[in-house]
């Protein structure tokens, strides 16, 4: 059921997720309806077995496409906020949309991309490295939400960093699984944090005497 060119790309595919250039869901739903159904029916006619896909038509809702202006049909999932996705079936490849709880619409997702040139920068301070933390957009579950990650994109792939995300709590307050609160991870370093060349210079340096040093008596005759 798998064939070599799928698995040979899959490596690029999932470094493009990771990075913001493609988006997960439409690559997930375009992969389901165009390789996997049908590599599913040739494999169960093959087995010579009875079942196949469902010729069930889908509901179609009253939200028009953008691209052909067809109504858009429902497809169910239980992985999405309403219970259920649009997607056009009339030649619109992969489009689709997902209910957006925060804007109370439709939307078509887009690629969340970690730019710190556009992500908003913070007045809290990476527990790492001192630096500002910005907000970055993120979806789970077809809600809108925002996370905290350090503003230095080379940074953020540094192994000490993986564990530098924040998320927005019940209690109303930026938390992390590793650092905690945020007001608590960031209180010692809301200054400018020391890096580590600056502390070992700063421990090379001779420690000045407070002491004044006081003239020797002078001998009598002189």
């Amino acid at each position: 059921m798998l064939r070599a060119d799928f698995t040979a790309g899959m490596e690029t595919t999932l470094d493009e997720i990771s990075v913001g250039k493609l988006d997960w869901q439409s690559y997930l739903i375009g992969w389901h309806q165009s390789y996997f159904q049908p590599i599913l029916a040739r494999a169960y006619t093959n087995l010579g077995a009875d079942l196949q896909p469902s010729d069930r038509k889908n509901e179609l809702s009253d939200v028009a496409c953008p691209t052909c202006n067809h109504p858009l049909s429902k497809i169910p999932s239980q992985k999405v906020s309403g219970g259920h996705f649009l997607k056009c079936e009339h030649g619109c490849e992969n489009l689709v949309m997902f209910w957006s709880d925060r804007r109370n619409q439709w939307e078509i997702p887009q690629a969340k991309s970690e730019n710190a040139a556009t992500a908003e920068v913070t007045s809290f301070a990476c527990p790492v490295c001192g630096k500002p933390l910005a907000k970055f957009p993120y979806a789970k579950d077809g809600v809108d939400k925002v996370m905290l990650k350090c503003a230095d994109a080379q940074a953020r792939q540094r192994k000490d960093h993986a564990d530098v995300v924040f998320f927005w709590s019940s209690q109303e307050k930026w938390w992390s699984k590793k650092f905690g609160d945020l007001d608590e991870a960031a209180k010692p370093i809301l200054g400018k944090a020391a890096t580590g060349k600056e502390k070992k210079a700063a421990q090379g340096k001779p420690k000045r005497s407070s002491k004044v040093a006081k003239p020797s008596p002078k001998k009598r005759g002189d």
